[in-house]
């Protein structure tokens, strides 16, 4: 009687079957690490605009249905809104560490990270420690941001118990 296992056909399909399963596993890990790079340079690139006021890139980097919540901006800002304030913004970030890209599907990731920001907002500062998380997705080939959250970490420190 001929055992599965042991059968020259068997091992010969599993070995393919295993040998097939890495190569698509390489394969995968190339294209999220090609898909990470490219959320992270839209983000930066994004990033930079909001520093230098460039409202043109601004736009093409976001959706139309873009809403940012931050601290300094007291209530979620749409589009319009945030290239109404831009003057209004004096902004600078500095990441700590490397920003974490999670992807839900081909077209949508999230990006956190931690920063120290610098600069003020109506003429008041604005937390410089914070967690950012970006909601980004791709769209006609091209990673914009929907959403946008800043928590700044509160100084005060807990009291030893």
């Amino acid at each position: 009687m001929i055992s599965r296992r042991t059968h020259p056909i068997f091992l010969a399909i599993a070995l393919f079957l295993l040998i097939v399963s890495v190569f698509a596993s390489i394969e995968a890990h190339a294209d999220q690490s090609k898909s990470i790079a490219e959320v992270n340079q839209s983000a930066e690139a994004l990033d930079l605009a909001f520093e230098k006021q460039d409202v043109q890139t601004i736009k093409s980097l976001m959706t139309s249905d873009h809403i940012a919540v931050t601290r300094y901006y007291g209530r979620p800002f749409n589009v319009e809104e945030q290239i109404a304030t831009l003057k209004q913004l004096k902004f600078s970030q500095e990441m700590v560490g490397k920003p974490q890209v999670s992807f839900f599907s081909n077209e949508v990731a999230l990006r956190t990270f931690r920063a120290k920001e610098k600069g003020s907002f109506e003429g008041k500062d604005i937390p410089d420690d914070v967690f950012v998380a970006q909601l980004m997705v791709k769209q006609k080939g091209v990673w914009r941001e929907r959403f946008y959250q800043v928590t700044a970490f509160d100084r005060v420190k807990a009291k030893a118990r």
